[in-house]
């Protein structure tokens, strides 16, 4: 092994293998329609809806309501298959609930919404393949298997008979959606490959036949449009990098993918970094070759043949070059809404790499974007040549112009050593958290988009996953509770008052010792009731209820349901939603009523 290689062995060493396997059976589709209960002319008021990042455009999620009805995905085990079902609950009045209709499918279900008077259920056929593994004695099995996103549309004016109208495939495998008024926008995205991948036989070992085609990946991104009152769809097709977010306005939507492939951006750095240390022949012969792999096989064959010093010299020197280089970029495509599908996008491209949906943000003419920047710091140990690899990062603001991409604005070096957990944009703030062992919430004034710049910042054990406004200025965090040595200890929802983003402090908070919550990676697991003032989220045995007294927080209650998924209120009611049960109390958490939605549970209940 070269000393190229030994070097780049130690990256290859802090990064995941690359083999993803996964499976899905065939679908097919029932509809099967349960009692109906008699018609009442009680309207709600007011009924929650899904937790979205921007307001206007709806998110998929696995439960839905109109204020009278609640569509949710259940999953049930029936002769040994998991079927994946749809729920229909006549939920209004609370006295009434029933379930008045089931779409099972066997395949995967990502998500719902709800139009007017038509159900969108948006599910998945997984693909199985190896993208990359190891030599072995026995070649694996590899079979292409395309994967698949289909879109299935119901007319729900019966809310017991739904009727299938449309069916929509899209290939790939789902990504997100977006319902921006009528139009429901899909993302997917399947890898670029060989329609049949041979292991090639080397003394009785095998490999892929073009590991580099293997590795780093090219994605084939699908956007599919749907027209709900027309059914009209359409779609555009995009090679690009994997995605890794997603943002839409109301008038872009953004694709963010991140360059990943950090043993050949080291490489690269690398080879460019000893260009001028080569003598003329060996700089000559690299000119004639364009594969990078095979310039750095010619390299570390002339490294091989230098005396010890001189190799020495020439290393510490390429360790000095490489030391705090950043090896990550994040690539933004904006396609504006109005001319999604013609072939057009515009890219800009950031240091780094976005961890959360929350950290990007459109205003005004500009794109703004949080990132994690991963920096390689070298550190040669005494009397080796190959020196240690560590890893340190640090956390950057970019605003961008939305007419051609280009940063015009930027703010780096904020909280050395840790990473984003959480992020908000409220008017002309920008909020920030990061962690390491205290949580440092920042405030970034934007007002000026090309000078943001840090006015105020919070320092305090634990971080917050979520943040959430409320009212003018204050801000809601959930997340989790740390002790000093950093241990997480359980959950913590602070409230913050920024009435002075100078001086931000926290009023109020509630601890949860030992809980978890989905809340900790989806907003949509988030409920925010402004009327009531009080939020819930789900932990694993029941559905938190926060209240909120003016400044103070305080622990209203947890309603029991095993495999909480989501809490839900329609007008004075809270639906707590789990695996198999939908459960509901008045404000006051006592039970009104309870519906289980699988047959064991029925049993269970009658005894």
């Amino acid at each position: 092994m070269s000393e190229i290689e030994k070097i780049l062995s130690k990256f290859e060493e802090t990064q995941y293998p690359v083999v993803y396997i996964t499976w899905r059976g065939p679908s097919t589709i029932t509809i099967v329609g349960e009692k109906a209960i008699k018609e009442t002319t009680l309207v709600p008021k007011d009924y929650s809806e899904t937790n979205v990042q921007v307001e206007g455009i709806d998110e998929a999620d696995i439960v839905k309501t109109d204020g009278t009805y609640i569509y949710l995905v259940g999953n049930d085990v029936f002769e040994g298959r998991l079927k994946t079902k749809v729920y229909i609950v006549k939920a209004y009045p609370p006295t009434n609930i029933s379930l008045v209709a089931t779409i099972d499918l066997t395949r995967h279900i990502e998500g719902l919404y709800v139009y007017d008077d038509k159900l969108i259920v948006l599910t998945t056929q997984h693909s199985c393949w190896i993208l990359k593994a190891e030599k072995s004695v026995t070649p694996p099995y590899l079979r292409e298997h395309i994967p698949m996103t289909t879109v299935y549309i119901y007319d729900i004016q019966d809310k017991e008979k739904p009727i299938l109208i449309k069916e929509v495939n899209v290939t790939g495998d789902y990504v997100t959606s977006r319902l921006k008024e009528d139009v429901l926008y899909v993302i997917t995205q399947c890898i670029a490959r060989e329609s049949v991948i041979e292991p090639l036989a080397e003394n009785g070992l095998w490999t892929p036949r073009n590991e580099d085609y293997l590795w780093p990946p090219a994605f084939i991104v699908t956007i599919a449009t749907i027209n709900l009152e027309t059914l009209e769809s359409k779609t555009s097709s995009y090679l690009t990098p994997p995605i890794d977010k997603i943002y839409m306005s109301h008038d872009n939507l953004y694709i963010v993918s991140v360059k990943r492939d950090i043993h050949r951006a080291m490489l690269e750095k690398m080879l460019d970094a000893i260009r001028p240390m080569l003598p003329d022949e060996i700089k000559e012969k690299l000119n004639t070759i364009g594969d990078i792999y095979s310039k750095a096989e010619i390299i570390g064959e002339w490294l091989d043949k230098l005396p010890l010093g001189q190799k020495m010299i020439i290393l510490k020197a390429l360790v000095k070059e490489l030391n705090e280089a950043s090896v990550e970029e994040t690539y933004i495509y904006r396609f504006d809404l109005d001319g999604i599908h013609n072939g057009e996008a515009i890219v800009g491209i950031v240091p780094g790499r976005v961890l959360e949906q929350f950290a990007m943000h459109e205003r005004n003419g500009y794109f703004m974007i949080a990132t994690t920047v991963s920096k390689v710091c070298i550190i040669e140990r005494v009397g080796e040549v190959i020196p240690i690899v560590n890893w340190e990062s640090e956390n950057c603001f970019y605003t961008l112009r939305i007419s051609d991409m280009k940063i015009v604005g930027r703010l780096e070096g904020l909280a050395r050593g840790e990473r984003i957990y959480a992020a908000r944009f409220i008017g002309d703030c920008a909020f920030l958290v990061t962690y390491r062992r205290v949580d440092p919430l920042y405030c970034i004034d934007i007002s000026d988009p090309t000078n943001p710049k840090v006015i105020g910042y919070l320092k305090e054990l634990g971080y917050s996953e979520y943040l959430h406004p409320y009212g003018d200025h204050y801000l809601i965090g959930v997340g989790v509770d740390a002790d000093e040595s950093g241990r997480v200890i359980g959950l913590k929802v602070s409230l913050y008052d920024f009435s002075n983003p100078t001086k931000i402090t926290k009023i109020s908070e509630v601890r949860l010792d030992h809980r978890y919550s989905e809340v900790l990676w989806s907003h949509h697991a988030f409920t925010f009731n402004p009327a009531k003032s009080y939020i819930m989220f789900p932990l694993w045995n029941g559905i938190a209820v926060i209240g909120i007294n003016g400044t103070t927080l305080n622990l209203k209650g947890i309603v029991d349901v095993n495999h909480a998924r989501r809490g839900i209120y329609i007008d004075n009611y809270i639906y707590a939603i789990g695996l198999d049960i939908v459960i509901v109390d008045d404000t006051e958490l006592n039970v009104i009523a309870q519906l289980p939605l699988s047959v064991n549970l029925i049993s269970e209940i009658s005894h």
